[in-house]
C-alpha cells in the first residue's frame, strides 16, 4: 500500500472488514474501533497505542453502541481486527494465548500495543481527506444515523463536510448494524431503518 493509494482502495480495504453476522444482523466492534483509531491520527497522536489506554474508552463505545445485554467484550476488535490487514500488533507472536492459540490472555495483551500498519497510516497521513471519507463510510454502513454526530464526538473525529443526519445512502444488502437505536429521532421520509431486520 503506498501514500498515493487512491481514495476508493483504501475506502474498499475497510469495507471489506469481516464482522461477526448472524442472519442479517452484525457487530460493531471492528467499526467502533477503526472510528477511535481514525480519530487519534487525525489529533496526531502515536501511531502505535496500548490496549490498556484504550480499554476503558472502547469499553464505553461498546456499551453505548453496541447490542445492549450483551457483555462488552473491547479485546476482541483489538485483537481480531489484525486479521483484517487494517491492524497490527507488533509482539503478537510473543503473547501467552488461551489453548487453542486464538486469543491471548487479556493482561498481556494490555500491555502491548496495536495500531495502524505504517504503510496505511502513512497513506492516511498524506491524504486527510480520505481519513474524513472512510470515516463517514463506515458510519453509513454500520451505524443507524441517529448515532453519528454523537460517535463522532465520543472518537473526536471532525469530518470537514456537513453530515446529514438522515438521507446519506447505505449499501442495501449489508447485513444491519445488530443493536436498536436508542433515540427516536425518524430516518429519512421513504426509506427503511437501517437497524431494522427489513
Amino acid at each position: 500500500m503506498s501514500p498515493d493509494s487512491s481514495a476508493p482502495d483504501l475506502q474498499a480495504k475497510f469495507k471489506a472488514i469481516s464482522a461477526w453476522k448472524k442472519a442479517r444482523r452484525r457487530a460493531p466492534h471492528k467499526p467502533l474501533l477503526l472510528l477511535l483509531a481514525l480519530g487519534r491520527l487525525q489529533r496526531g497522536e502515536d501511531r502505535l497505542v496500548r490496549f490498556g489506554e484504550l480499554e476503558d474508552r472502547l469499553y464505553s463505545l461498546l456499551d453505548s453502541f453496541g447490542r445492549t445485554g450483551n457483555k462488552q467484550q473491547p479485546d476482541l476488535p483489538f485483537w481480531h481486527l489484525c486479521s483484517d490487514k487494517l491492524w497490527e500488533i507488533p509482539s503478537a507472536d510473543e503473547l501467552p494465548r488461551h489453548k487453542g492459540g486464538k486469543r491471548p490472555f487479556l493482561e498481556p495483551l494490555r500491555a502491548a500495543a496495536g495500531g495502524f500498519p505504517q504503510e496505511l497510516q502513512t497513506a492516511l497521513e498524506a491524504n486527510p481527506e480520505m481519513v474524513a471519507e472512510i470515516a463517514d463510510a463506515i458510519l453509513i454502513e454500520h451505524f443507524p444515523p441517529t448515532y453519528h454526530h454523537r460517535l463522532l464526538a465520543e472518537v473526536g473525529l471532525t469530518l470537514h463536510v456537513l453530515l446529514t443526519s438522515t438521507c446519506r445512502s447505505r449499501d442495501p444488502s449489508s447485513p444491519r448494524p445488530c443493536w436498536p437505536p436508542t433515540s427516536t429521532a425518524a430516518p429519512c421520509a421513504g426509506s427503511t431503518p437501517p437497524w431494522t431486520g427489513a
